[in-house]
């Protein structure tokens, strides 16, 4: 019946959405009301035969870059117009890696999503790509609409890939606690956010990886967050100097692929076309016990045997310790080690016994914890 139900309300609302939001296509273009728009690249990852890149046309929303010094109410401001954006619907635009040029349209929420099949030269330094996007349409009747984006090649010695959540693992956000979650997101930016203590200095250990390469291990965030946060989760990571890598949230829509689809079915697909990309590499999975991270890993090591080197799991939620312990159990017995850990430092010290990280990097993960 709850599944029944929750096709209802989605027929509903989508049946409401589609023709407001086309209406007010309509009206916009009519009368020019469009402000300047802009392209958000999302930073893409692939191979050395594919690669794929996401990102979304919006008007422009005018925001500024925070400091350390924004009042509450100044945060939510920026908070609220992330949600409240306005998406550039079936937009064409065109990207171009390698010489190679792609066109594309984004669909009814403004996102677009596009592939390559580009071989790219042999840069053994230099793991990230540019890509250059050029908006085709005549919108606003401003200059050309342009921007650039990232997409991540790892390097063929990297030795292994990691795997993160968001939340509750690299950044606190009390995630199991509704009221919590939104006053710490309301009320902060993201240079107010707090870093889960030793969470990036053990993420930089991890991307240095063990003395035999000197590669770059890739990372890869995925999370059950809105595209909406993306450029606060980006500017987060960077301020506190976590790896580098792409960033995997989910579209919060009302249409049939999107509605009220569960945030561990999302993590899923993120981690199943990740591992698919890269099928000769390793992966680190690390979560956190608030939400069903335990569960999702344990599930991924099901469906990728031999796969997955070790699961990490930041131990954030007492009540549900005993559940993860099980759940962890059930991981080991396919052959993969799990940590449940409350210090970064103790993880950091597993990998160090594991091979993932070298010896010396243990002191600078205490020095932060």
């Amino acid at each position: 019946m709850p599944a029944l139900w929750k096709e209802a309300l989605r027929k509903s609302l989508h049946t409401i959405e589609r023709p407001f939001d086309a209406t007010k296509r309509r009206i916009k273009r009519r009368f020019n009301l469009y402000q300047p728009i802009e392209i958000q690249p999302y930073r893409g990852y692939g191979n050395r035969r594919e690669q794929r890149i996401l990102g979304r046309v919006l008007e422009n929303r005018i925001t500024r870059s925070p400091t350390d010094d924004d009042p509450w109410w100044q945060n939510a401001a920026a908070m609220i117009r992330r949600f409240r954006t306005d998406e550039i619907a079936f937009c064409k635009l065109k990207a171009t890696m390698f010489g190679e040029t792609q066109q594309a349209e984004t669909d009814s929420e403004g996102y677009f999503d596009i592939r390559f099949e580009s071989a790219p030269p042999e840069q053994p330094d230099n793991s990230w790509h540019e890509v250059t996007f050029e908006v085709c349409d005549t919108i606003t009747g401003e200059d050309d609409v342009t921007a650039r984006g990232d997409v991540l090649i790892p390097p063929g010695d990297a030795q292994l890939g990691v795997v993160s959540d968001i939340d509750d693992t690299i950044l606190k956000s009390s995630a199991s606690n509704l009221f919590q979650l939104v006053r710490i997101s309301m009320m902060n930016n993201a240079r107010t956010r707090p870093a889960v203590p030793g969470a990036a200095a053990f993420y930089r250990a991890l991307e240095r990886g063990d003395a035999s390469s000197e590669a770059a291990n890739p990372f890869f965030y995925v999370s059950s967050s809105a595209w909406n946060v993306y450029d606060l989760l980006e500017e987060f990571m960077d301020f506190h100097h976590f790896p580098k890598g792409p960033i995997l949230l989910r579209d919060l829509g009302i249409d049939s692929m999107k509605l009220l689809k569960s945030g561990h079915d999302h993590k899923l697909e993120r981690i199943r076309e990740i591992m698919g990309c890269y099928p000769s590499l390793p992966f680190l999975l690390i979560g956190d016990s608030g939400q069903q991270d335990a569960w999702l890993y344990r599930d991924a090591c099901r469906e990728f045997p031999g796969r997955v080197a070790a699961v990490y799991v930041h131990d954030v939620k007492a009540s549900r310790r005993e559940d993860v312990e099980k759940i962890g159990r059930e991981i080991e017995a396919e052959g993969v080690p799990m940590l449940l850990f409350e210090s970064a430092l103790t993880a950091a010290e597993h990998a160090a016994k594991q091979g993932f990280i070298r010896e010396d990097s243990l002191d600078d993960v205490a020095d932060c914890v």
